[in-house]
């Protein structure tokens, strides 16, 4: 399975900030021991925390660096660097330059005003404590403000080059820009996400794709959601931070996601219990619902939170919407590429489904015949030499025989293609079919038709109709034993017409052979029902053992939109 984009970049990030860490410990190590100040509680400190970074990036691994539990090592960095000067002795301790490596880190994962604060809210939380406790003593303040202003000269430079680092590792802009989506256009790493989506047929790995397009445009404060509609409603197909719990799925009826694809726009709000229940709604300030529809189909939704108010102005909109179109394209593009494979599987099995039923027929039908003529010829061969008669009464039986095989012959090639539906039409064809019925095996079907009836329908829906009337007759005179079939074909409401086929035959429990169909070795109901829908047919089926069958065909007069 591909791995997402942004996975790589964020592993990149994390692999910086372990070596950073364990730089800082071992640079902590080495100060103290200089200074005469590695005891044992700093000792045990220090290697405490060499194991629980160890411990926090294998378990935190590539997740972004907002992602619980991710989000609590930074404070656990600050007791680190708090404990290990509080150990050395504030007033003393050799250790305050630890300070600069956490304002670094933190500007890494959270940007530059969290690096900013780092350092300076450490200072402030030693000294003031120190006071507090006599630990720090006017005597020392010299020394030590030298070394908390030094410490807080250098902060800036830490905090930028953190931001630095994470903007460059995740190839977003500067946050002091916030229109350089609409107005500098989209970055090289988003055109080439961009092109990947455009290009994905496989519906499975659009959402991640989608969630990686929209993170190139928007900081690291964004959540979001992707859901697709299925069957039940619109279930999550993936998310930023990444989501483990695919389970959830939302009706669509309520809410921010009932609004959106009212409106077919993107929706905004504070608060909707679809991003509680979804996990994008802790700490969020505004929300925002995208519907991802193509061709008037909705295809899915995705869902956003922010922590800041006003942060969706305008130009972030348009950006979504961009986002949402390319989405929602290539979420059509899967969908009608998959259609496409069922509909070939459909006639892949329809066609076997043919050459298995011409072969049924042509071995009940005219092999056997051929065989008993060419039996009948050997013996009729013998009977001229001892008796004549006998032997001419043979022939003229073996003419009757071949008359009636060539009878069939022709009527399986009528059913194959009816040239007369080409030239004259449906009514005309359904006419042919039973003249031909009655000729070839006896039996008897009555057409009813209303005088130009099929005049609105094209060439291949009535083709469609007559297959579907020809599978439904056979299956009568097979099958149902019927000694009277009768075939209608009405238009009604001005706009349908409808084909209907009685039968006084044995009848069947539609149930049992609509499970059955498989063990029966024939698809002939299911085959009436796949071409129906091929023409926004319906096709109803009524049935009961020893109460005959009735077959009703309702199709629309306009042209097939497929």
């Amino acid at each position: 399975m591909r791995s997402p984009i942004r996975t790589d970049r964020f592993e990149s990030l994390a692999r910086i900030a372990l070596a950073i860490r364990l730089a800082w410990t071992a640079g902590a190590a080495t100060a103290a021991g200089l200074a005469g100040q590695m005891t044992p509680a700093l000792a045990g400190l220090l290697i405490g925390w060499v194991l629980l970074t160890g411990l926090a990036q294998a378990f935190v691994g590539p997740r972004p660096p907002r992602a619980w539990p991710a989000a609590l090592i930074p404070l656990a960095d600050f007791a680190f660097v708090l404990s290990a000067i509080w150990i050395t002795g504030p007033a003393t301790s050799p250790l305050w330059w630890t300070l600069l490596p956490g304002g670094l880190l933190l500007g890494m994962s959270s940007g530059m005003l969290a690096g900013l604060a780092f350092p300076s809210l450490g200072s402030l939380l030693v000294m003031g404590v120190g006071f507090a406790s006599g630990e720090i003593q006017s005597a020392g303040l010299a020394g030590l403000g030298r070394a908390v202003v030094t410490v807080l000269f250098l902060t800036p430079v830490a905090a930028s080059l953190g931001d630095w680092l994470r903007r460059r590792a995740l190839a977003i802009r500067p946050n002091a820009n916030p229109d350089w989506g609409a107005s500098h256009g989209p970055t090289p790493t988003m055109l080439g996400l961009a092109a990947e989506l455009n290009s994905e047929l496989r519906r499975e790995y659009i959402p991640q794709l989608v969630v990686d397009l929209a993170l190139g445009g928007f900081d690291q404060g964004i959540r979001m959601a992707v859901l697709l509609r299925g069957e039940d409603g619109f279930g999550l197909a993936a998310g930023h931070p990444l989501v483990r719990d695919r389970s959830i799925v939302l009706a669509g009826q309520e809410g921010l996601l009932a609004e959106a694809l009212a409106s077919g726009g993107p929706t905004i709000s504070t608060q909707d219990p679809a991003f509680e229940q979804l996990g994008l709604a802790a700490g969020a300030s505004e929300l925002v619902c995208l519907p991802l529809i193509s061709h008037g189909q909705p295809e899915g939704a995705l869902l956003l939170a922010h922590p800041v108010a006003g942060y969706f102005h305008p130009g972030r909109l348009e950006l979504l919407k961009a986002i949402g179109a390319q989405a929602s394209s290539a979420l059509n593009n899967a969908r009608l590429v998959r259609e496409l494979e069922l509909e070939r599987d459909r006639i892949t099995q329809t066609e076997e489904e043919a050459r298995r039923k011409l072969a049924r027929n042509l071995h009940d039908g005219p092999t056997q015949t051929i065989a008993a003529i060419a039996m009948r010829l050997n013996f009729a061969r013998r009977l001229v030499r001892r008796d004549a008669k006998a032997a001419e009464s043979e022939m003229q039986t073996l003419e009757e025989i071949a008359r009636q095989t060539t009878k069939e012959i022709r009527h399986m090639l009528f059913t194959l293609r009816p040239l007369i539906l080409e030239s004259k039409g449906l009514v005309a064809a359904l006419l042919q079919l039973a003249d031909k019925l009655e000729e070839t095996h006896g039996q008897r079907v009555e057409v009813e038709a209303q005088p130009g009836v099929a005049d609105g329908l094209d060439l291949s829906k009535q083709a469609v109709i007559f297959f579907i009337a020809e599978e439904a007759i056979n299956n009568a005179h097979k099958h149902g034993e019927a000694a009277n079939i009768r075939v209608g074909l009405r238009s009604f409401d001005g706009d349908r017409i409808a084909l209907e086929i009685w039968d006084d035959g044995v009848g069947f429990n539609v149930g049992a052979v609509d499970a059955n169909y498989e063990q029966r070795g024939s698809l002939g109901m299911v085959n009436m029902r796949e071409r129906s829908e091929l023409i926004n047919g319906v096709l109803r089926i009524e049935s009961a053992e020893g109460k005959g069958t009735h077959i009703t065909l309702e199709v629309p007069l306009e042209s097939n939109n497929g």
